[in-house]
């Protein structure tokens, strides 16, 4: 059996879409969404799901990591087993999937983490598997794979992972990434278990892009957990120097693009953040 994860930050139609899809699969044992908004408005929406579902009001927006965790906690304190589906808002993909992760779970013990090759919403391939190079991260396209490729991560839009594996951390992301690297950081400890993480090109995931506004404020958090992340990997002085040479030039062509210098400020604050080792939500950046 599956449980799968949701975080509501006023985005309820996309949360009631998914919880739609995938409601009616004998495979789902619960789905617990992690209300950030504080909307009760919108609840009595779900009322045809209350046969698996799981309501969490978070006292404030606890991000990517911290929503998911409260989740997880939410399913262990009620003493619910099952394997686990992150899941944004945000995506597109068959509710079959949770059927075809069963099954991949099932016969292959050494597969700890599976998620899905993923194409953007003008229906364009954005990456199957992805690798690592220190901090450097290359989304693969890759046309001879087999059905099952081996990645150095998952990217966090959808995965499956086992359950097993978040009970023995307790939790499924370190909450000291807010956002961004936190699924790095997740994969990196399943393969050090003795674990493999796939993408499978069984199923596709369908990705909307991210607005200017939310690829504004992932500069901080990509900038500043960069520094977090090296505790997990080894990187090189030209590695770290490449690579906040690619987010400076990133981060320039948004401030023109926008007109605005705000990009270029949180870049220069999350690298200050980083060296002073800050961590978790930066309250100022979502005001």
């Amino acid at each position: 059996m599956f449980n799968l994860l949701l975080i509501n930050y006023y985005s309820w139609d996309e949360v009631y879409r998914i919880v739609n899809d995938f409601h009616s699969s004998d495979m789902i044992s619960k789905i617990v969404i992690v209300d950030n908004s504080h909307e009760t408005n919108q609840l009595s929406r779900f009322n045809t799901f209350l046969d698996k579902l799981v309501i969490v009001s978070a006292l404030n927006n606890s991000g990517y990591s911290g929503g998911n965790n409260i989740g997880f906690w939410a399913l262990s304190k009620n003493k619910v087993t099952g394997d686990i589906i992150i899941s944004n808002g945000d995506i597109n993909i068959s509710p079959a999937v949770v059927d075809y992760a069963s099954n991949i779970f099932c016969t292959n013990n050494d597969i700890g983490q599976l998620y899905f090759e993923t194409y953007d919403n003008e229906g364009r391939l954005m990456y199957n598997t992805i690798h690592l190079n220190g901090l450097l991260q290359k989304w693969n396209i890759t046309d001879n794979r087999t059905e099952l490729s081996s990645s150095d991560y998952a990217a966090g839009s959808f995965f499956v992972i086992r359950r097993s594996i978040v009970d023995l951390f307790e939790r499924i992301f370190d909450e000291r990434y807010f956002m961004y690297w936190e699924e790095v950081e997740l994969s990196l400890n399943v393969r050090a278990l003795g674990y493999r993480v796939v993408c499978s090109e069984r199923y596709h995931l369908i990705r909307d892009n991210n607005s200017h506004a939310a690829v504004t404020n992932s500069i901080y958090y990509i900038v500043r957990n960069s520094f977090m992340i090296k505790e997990k990997i080894k990187v090189s002085f030209l590695n770290n120097l490449i690579f906040f040479l690619k987010m400076l030039i990133t981060t320039v062509k948004l401030s023109v693009m926008t007109r605005k210098l705000r990009p270029i400020s949180l870049f220069t604050l999350g690298f200050f953040h980083g060296l002073k080792g800050k961590s978790g939500k930066n309250e100022q950046i979502h005001k």
